[in-house]
């Protein structure tokens, strides 16, 4: 089990494919080039952020931690919200101003991964020698392709040298939680512990949960998937330390992992389980 406290990382700008001013903190990254890859961020923007209406073919899970955002006209990823992104499923144009969220991206049940931001900041310094990135577009100059492209797309093209095929979207539209709207549930197998079961989305097999741990309670933890989390509130303890609010930390697939509070916790559990392959690679 490891344990990263985002108060003690610095923000770190990344790639300019988009029009305003974008920061991360970066927590914990996956492997880089598999279907499961990975980043889980705490991104904050700050004035004016914007992007064209668009989609991806890896999937986002958005926790709204100060200010809103905008994924399209009208429509907000509040303060305490979290909204996931399915991959395939256009959303925009947004128009943020400051927030700052805690943010997982990561490959979805298409299996085409996620491209880290290594690979994004190589390709949009490499694409900028053929044109310019204004308003989220990739602007062509030299004629060797489309003369205005999606600037992430721009750059996914680039990076793996094939046109991107998006999946099919299963969902409509971005799903929008508020988890305040939920109900506490007493845990099954222990008394000081309550949890919020927020969703399972596709085939990818993607599980949400909150957890609520009384003060000075103890809880194990164990599954098949891979466990990202985030605390909400309180402070976790763990290796004779203690890890406050703002903590990210991970568990990997079937890996045991002990959760303990002396104050009351409250915290967002994120399942990732491996990603199946599709039924026609068994004939």
């Amino acid at each position: 089990m490891e344990f990263v406290d985002s108060n003690c990382v610095q923000w770190e700008r990344v790639s300019g494919h988009r029009d305003g001013d974008i920061r991360f903190k970066r927590l914990f990254l996956g492997a880089e080039g598999t279907p499961g890859n990975y980043e889980f961020s705490l991104v904050a923007t700050r004035g004016a952020y914007s992007t064209p209406r668009h989609r991806h073919n890896f999937e986002q899970i958005r926790f709204c931690l100060e200010g809103a955002i905008n994924f399209g006209p009208d429509q907000d990823v509040k303060a305490g919200q979290i909204g996931y992104f399915p991959e395939g499923t256009p959303y925009g144009p947004q128009r943020i101003a400051d927030q700052v969220a805690m943010v997982v991206q990561f490959g979805g049940a298409s299996g085409q991964g996620f491209m880290s931001y290594r690979q994004l900041d190589d390709g949009f310094a490499d694409l900028k020698r053929h044109g310019a990135f204004a308003d989220g577009v990739f602007k062509r100059a030299d004629g060797a392709g489309r003369r205005n492209q999606d600037g992430y797309e721009a750059i996914w093209e680039r990076v793996n040298g094939v046109p991107l095929v998006y999946p099919a979207p299963r969902y409509e539209a971005p799903v929008l939680m508020d988890p305040a709207a939920f109900v506490w549930r007493r845990d099954a197998s222990n008394a000081a512990v309550a949890r919020k079961f927020l969703g399972a989305f596709s085939e990818r097999g993607l599980r949400l949960e909150m957890l609520r741990l009384s003060e000075g309670s103890t809880i194990v933890e164990s599954g098949d998937a891979e466990m990202l989390g985030y605390v909400v509130a309180g402070t976790l303890q763990a290796d004779g330390k203690d890890w406050p609010q703002g903590t990210a930390f991970r568990v990997g697939q079937r890996m045991q992992c002990r959760l303990e509070t002396a104050t009351a916790a409250e915290l967002l559990l994120m399942h990732f389980p491996p990603l199946p392959p599709p039924a026609d690679a068994d004939a």
